[in-house]
């Protein structure tokens, strides 16, 4: 396959191209979820070699950040088609977009322009670097107009005539980077956009013609070429298991519960398996000093199969019989528990509406602490008592942080939330009764300075928050 030349690429260097799109790209497909996972991935790569004593040239040397491969034909009138990777160019474009607007609004005068990643202008109107619908463009037209504040600005990209729903997918993300911006990476903007010029790498794979590049693509994604850690998990299980007719009933109940998982969106199968072995049997997580190793929390992310792999022991899987109780009784049952919080977390139901705030808080947690308290023994009515008790803790600390004045991002919730999930995790229901009733003890004290809360002091989603939760209660 000559025809075919991949090539490592940093985003400076990627978006120096013009990309269109074929119709079947051109929507935008990423939940909230994805960005903000995405974006908790690159912000973590880059503070693992952040030093504020380095200087800006340091962070040439820092691990880079794998994105991914986008597959590309040939250059047509100075645009290339892009034929696979819209949904991960259309978000590193909108940080690019989030960035640029940062720097202009704060005034950071020693970082790196990224108005020549973002697109050029042709006769006095914006060509993107990636060729967009009418509506998306006047969207980041709207958004970037710098003769707006950024709250003004994304008002009116609200207003742009015949959104679409990727339209409205990119407007929600939009609005939660300014909250999951890590304090330190605040702090450290010029560095990190560096980092994201520079470090965040990927595979363009370039082929001559645009039909023999969907026919890499129809190659890569349908003969088995991208194993995932799903695909790998799943065969080391398997492979545990000599008696055909246990390895036949487990494939079975394997691919009716990955079903169910991806019933509820795209990506959910995975985030499912790193949420319960986070919440189920990690111990570990990556300390807050300089060169401290990744713990199991972290280790866990994308490479779970690895982990899982290696920590078997602790996990108390040894035999085939094991691995077979794993795959057909307890992954099942963790699912049916994990599609209810993910539910409830869409929808308000009577006595679980705590979950559906704290979801509509972005607390993206959430699902690893509540798995944390089940257990295969459980029956339905204790494990929803359980995750309902739960629930009302989290409402609790996270509002109490709001009146407090702090922030309730990714990085400042992590351990926090790990710590909860250990202390919570296998407890039956009275002994975790009184758990919660002693942290409530602790927190419900805060929940009177409510009266001097100002706007200035917390996020806007916060106080929006809390006076929706109040005018529920």
């Amino acid at each position: 396959m000559a025809y075919v030349n991949p090539q490592t690429q940093s985003l400076k260097v990627c978006f120096q191209s013009h990309y269109t799109l074929p119709y079947f790209q051109r929507e935008y497909k990423w939940e909230s979820r994805h960005f903000e996972e995405l974006l908790n991935d690159i912000q973590g790569a880059f503070l693992d070699g952040f030093d504020p004593a380095h200087g800006r040239n340091a962070v040439a040397e820092y691990s880079p950040y794998f994105l991914g491969s986008i597959i590309t034909s040939s250059e047509k009138d100075g645009k290339k088609p892009l034929i696979d990777g819209q949904q991960r160019l259309t978000s590193i474009f909108l940080l690019l977009a989030y960035l640029e607007r940062y720097q202009k609004d704060n005034k950071i005068d020693n970082a790196l322009s990224l108005s020549t990643l973002l697109g050029s202008v042709s006769f006095g109107a914006m060509d993107y670097s990636i060729e967009f619908s009418p509506s998306r463009k006047e969207l980041f037209d709207r958004y970037l107009n710098f003769d707006k504040s950024a709250e003004d600005a994304i008002s009116e990209a609200e207003d742009v005539p015949a959104l679409s729903e990727g339209d409205a997918r990119l407007l929600n993300a939009i609005r939660m980077t300014d909250k999951l911006l890590d304090s330190k990476v605040r702090n450290s903007i010029a560095y990190f956009i560096d980092y994201v010029a520079e470090r965040v790498l990927l595979i363009d794979i370039s082929v001559t013609s645009e039909s023999e590049a969907h026919r890499v693509f129809v190659t890569m994604n349908d003969r088995g070429l991208r194993l995932g850690p799903i695909d790998l998990l799943k065969g080391q299980i398997l492979s545990k298991i000599p008696s055909p007719a246990d390895a036949q009933s487990c494939h079975a109940a394997w691919v009716q519960t990955i079903n169910d998982l991806r019933s509820l969106g795209s990506g959910e199968d995975s985030l499912f398996f790193r949420h319960l072995l986070r919440a189920k049997w990690a111990v570990s997580i990556r300390g807050k000093s300089k060169g401290d190793s990744a713990g199991d929390f972290d280790l866990i992310g994308d490479a779970y199969h690895r982990w899982f792999e290696a920590n078997t022991g602790r996990m108390e899987i040894a035999t085939s019989d094991d691995y077979v109780r794993f795959a057909r009784d307890d992954m099942p049952k963790f699912a049916e528990i994990y599609k209810f919080i993910k539910t409830s977390e869409g929808e308000l139901r009577p006595n679980y509406e705590c979950i559906y705030f704290n979801a509509a808080r972005k607390y993206s947690f959430q699902s690893m602490v509540l798995l944390a308290s089940a257990k295969t023994a459980d029956t339905t009515t204790d494990w929803q008592k359980k995750i309902g008790l739960i629930a009302r803790l989290i409402d609790l600390i996270l509002t109490t942080r709001t009146i407090e004045g702090k922030e309730n991002n990714y990085d400042n919730l992590k351990d926090i939330s790990f710590a909860l999930t250990k202390e919570v995790r296998d407890k039956n229901f009275d002994d975790l009764l009184l758990y919660v009733r002693a942290e409530w003890a602790k927190y419900s004290p805060i929940l009177l300075g409510i009266t001097k809360l100002k706007y200035a002091k917390s996020d806007r989603s916060d106080m929006l928050h809390l006076m929706g939760t109040i005018s529920q209660r």
